[in-house]
């Protein structure tokens, strides 16, 4: 996993941060956000916090349950919108406002990977395979004998051929189709 990702979008440059140091309320924090979006209202520790910079504006997304990450997966740009899993939900934002347009909580625990098809989107996450559709509604969502990832992590996930492929740590094989069928 990486610290800081870059992007190129049609509205400009953004880049998101992992801002572990980030405290709510602190006047020691390394970097002052416009906007300080939370998955609930509840006062707790953020296993996530992820910041975002735009050349309008500079968010901070926070959530708790499981930790993610920054990789090629956590995100999907989808045209004027930047969708990001933070903890066990995802996050909308439009681009470059960064104003928050929707959170969809679509885990149990942890997103790995959000991943786009033609009319919605495919969430990896750790105990359950979910699609939503472009509002954050959940569409259909499958769980598995244990999670979706294994020891070595690699080759646990893949969308080909409007079929997802999917491994649980028990080396269980899954196969959904895009309307949510178990193929399996």
């Amino acid at each position: 996993m990486i610290e800081i990702l870059e992007l190129q979008t049609k509205h400009g440059k953004i880049k998101i941060i992992d801002d572990r140091s980030f405290q709510v309320g602190s006047e020691d924090n390394l970097h002052l956000y416009d906007y300080i979006y939370k998955a609930n209202d509840e006062n707790y520790y953020a296993s996530t916090q992820f910041g975002i910079f735009t050349s309008d504006a500079q968010a901070i997304l926070l959530n708790n349950g499981g930790a993610s990450g920054l990789h090629e997966h956590c995100y999907v740009i989808d045209d004027i919108t930047l969708l990001l899993c933070v903890g066990d939900s995802i996050f909308c934002l439009g681009i470059p406002s960064l104003e928050l347009l929707w959170i969809s909580q679509v885990d149990s625990a942890c997103c790995f990977g959000i991943y786009k098809i033609s009319d919605g989107f495919i969430i990896h996450g750790e105990l359950e395979i979910t699609r939503i559709n472009t509002s954050g509604n959940i569409v259909w969502q499958h769980s598995g004998s244990d999670i979706f990832t294994t020891a070595k992590g690699g080759d646990t996930f893949k969308i080909e051929n409007d079929i997802i492929y999917a491994k649980s740590w028990d080396h269980r094989r899954y196969k959904f189709s895009l309307s949510g069928e178990v193929l399996i």
